[in-house]
């Protein structure tokens, strides 16, 4: 069941989440659309003195109207006036819970598109230790799902219960002035099905959110892979295996889905099943007690009643089976997200900088220095790096060299603010590596092995992070020309064709190239690159060796990481590695 625990745990998240002016602007809302019930009850009033009216006038008796108040008016006219006036106050109801209902939804829509935002911001920009213990697609569902299912997945289901629930005892109220006994006995069996639903579908909505997620997430890893490795996969003969395996992970999703849908429409069922049910109960005890005419106007005043609140029992079920299941969704991952409103200034315990230090550098001066630097990896054993030592300052080309596993990678992650260190600290130009880049966006560019190339044009994929409206074109053309790829330009300015999904279209030193063409663009007084010659022919690679002593000789700093000792021994300086710790600098 829905414990009163997980329900106020939930609120104070989304309401957390949500912002105060949004939430008290969900709770004016949710009010609106109870209280427009009240629209209902007048119409409902007006029905019953249209039906006694009606009902004595073709009898010639006196009226009988089982909730008292008459409205005056001469007889000739006084139906018509009592039908129109039901049918205006019960539309104006239908329609102020309408466009209530509309900017409800809007208003936590876009309280979703924030959320989302600030914590893509928080999520993506801090440490890779905390981004490396889930994949991107968990992290793309936590980012997306779980946030929407915490902040407008939770809180629409629960304002329609309130309101509809506002609604539901307004109406309550009334058919009790109108016959108590079957009012209570109606409640009564109504309750009794309303609770049986809720046992028989709340528990299953909850395992199925929980299912749902995971197994969303699961279809969008295994798609990734499967067109990853397409190539390899469709060689090897293995390509149909891993095509069942995704369709077999979409088959769960589907029936997860089938599930879903059916535990949300037996409600409806069930609860007009129980209505109708209702009515003869009313019909019945109406007419054991009443005479003809006052048992009739009762039983029109609870059809008119019932007719208004079976739109607001089967949702309110719907919503409550709703809530379970964005539990679910909510708590699909165990994925710890950082407070909202706070930054990367939170996980760091080695800053070592002066806080009256201008972060922001002045020139293009360049020093980078690393004292006892030593770092483990989370959960691990043995340290990747300890105790490293070395500082390297002016222009030029450095290398770090060493073998696969040296520790060179994780060396650069600590040298551009992504790692923090275990002990020790690295600075550039006096300052924490994380704090000095964040403080200088651009000042030092970073080419890894293999440049991520979006299936977009030429000209988005060198104006890397840029709206195609905020590309500098002539800029993006001077880049490429640098890097050789002029040929490129001439065939995007004819054809307008895409790079192809991860840079399909290019080789790889086409594609070298290109990423060191997207550095440029930053005009950088630092390019740093990962294995930018590993898998090239040496033609490609003396190419590319080429392109950065030009570079250099351009007054750039260039930083190469790499276990091919022909890079290496371009540079002025070496830093090299073995086991985690520095052999030689």
């Amino acid at each position: 069941m829905l414990r009163k625990s997980s329900i106020a745990k939930a609120l104070e998240v989304a309401s957390e989440l949500a912002g105060t002016r949004t939430t008290l602007k969900v709770g004016a809302l949710t009010a609106l659309k109870g209280s427009a019930g009240l629209l209902d009850i007048a119409g409902i009033v007006l029905l019953a003195q249209f039906s006694a009216t009606v009902l004595s006038a073709a009898s010639s008796t006196t009226n009988s109207n089982p909730l008292g108040y008459s409205v005056p008016g001469t007889e000739s006219w006084r139906p018509l006036f009592l039908l129109a006036g039901a049918l205006v106050l019960m539309s104006l109801r239908s329609a102020l819970s309408f466009f209530a209902g509309v900017w409800l939804n809007s208003t936590l829509q876009q309280a979703n598109t924030r959320v989302i935002s600030a914590r893509a911001k928080l999520e993506l920009c801090r440490p890779l230790d905390g981004l490396d213990q889930f994949s991107s697609q968990e992290t793309h569902h936590a980012l997306t799902g779980m946030t929407r299912a915490s902040v407008s997945g939770f809180l629409l289901p629960l304002s329609t219960v309130i309101s509809e629930g506002v609604l539901g005892l307004l109406l309550i109220a009334t058919l009790y002035v109108a016959s108590p006994a079957a009012t209570v006995l109606s409640i009564i069996f109504l309750a009794l099905v309303s609770l049986g639903l809720y046992r028989f579908i709340s528990h299953r909505q909850l395992l199925l959110g929980q299912r749902t997620g995971s197994a969303t997430v699961r279809s969008i890893a295994t798609f990734q892979e499967l067109h990853s490795g397409h190539r390899e996969l469709r060689v090897s003969g293995r390509l149909e295996a891993e095509i069942n395996r995704f369709t077999s992970v979409e088959g769960e999703l589907s029936d997860n889905l089938v599930a879903q849908n059916r535990n949300s429409t037996i409600p409806r069922h069930v609860l007009e099943t129980a209505v109708l049910l209702c009515l003869g109960i009313v019909a019945t005890i109406s007419s054991a007690g009443s005479d003809d005419i006052e048992s009739l106007v009762i039983v029109t005043v609870f059809a008119a009643a019932l007719a208004r609140l079976l739109p607001s029992v089967i949702p309110m079920q719907a919503a409550l089976s709703e809530l379970q299941h964005v539990l679910g969704t909510a708590s699909s991952i165990d994925y710890p997200f950082v407070k909202l409103r706070t930054g990367l200034e939170s996980h760091s315990g080695h800053s070592g900088s002066p806080h009256d230090q201008d972060p922001r550098a002045s020139g293009s001066a360049f020093a980078i220095t690393a004292s006892s630097l030593s770092y483990r990896y989370p959960g691990a054993e043995e340290s990747a790096l300890e105790s490293i030592d070395f500082n390297l300052s002016g222009s030029g080309w450095y290398a770090i060299d060493g073998p696969s596993g040296s520790g060179k990678s994780t060396l650069l992650d600590l040298m551009l603010g992504l790692r923090l260190p275990t002990e020790g600290q690295v600075t550039i130009n006096g300052l924490v590596a994380h704090e000095f880049i964040e403080a200088n966006p651009g000042f030092v560019s970073y080419l890894p092995q293999s440049p991520m190339v979006m299936n977009r044009s030429l000209w988005e994929n060198v104006a890397f992070g840029y709206t195609i409206d905020d590309v500098d074109r002539n800029r993006v053309t001077q880049c490429l020309q640098q890097v050789g790829l002029e040929s490129l330009v001439r065939r995007a300015d004819t054809s307008g064709e895409t790079l192809g999904e991860r840079g399909g279209r290019l080789s790889g030193g086409q594609l070298q190239r290109l990423g060191i063409a997207r550095c440029l663009y930053q005009e950088p007084n630092v390019l740093v690159l990962d294995e930018s010659t590993s898998g090239l022919d040496e033609s490609a690679r003396d190419g590319i060796i080429s392109l950065l002593h030009s570079l250099v000789a351009s007054g750039l700093t260039v930083v190469t990481v790499a276990h091919d000792r022909t890079l290496a021994a371009q540079a002025i300086r070496v830093i090299r590695l073995a086991n985690g710790n520095l052999v030689n600098s």
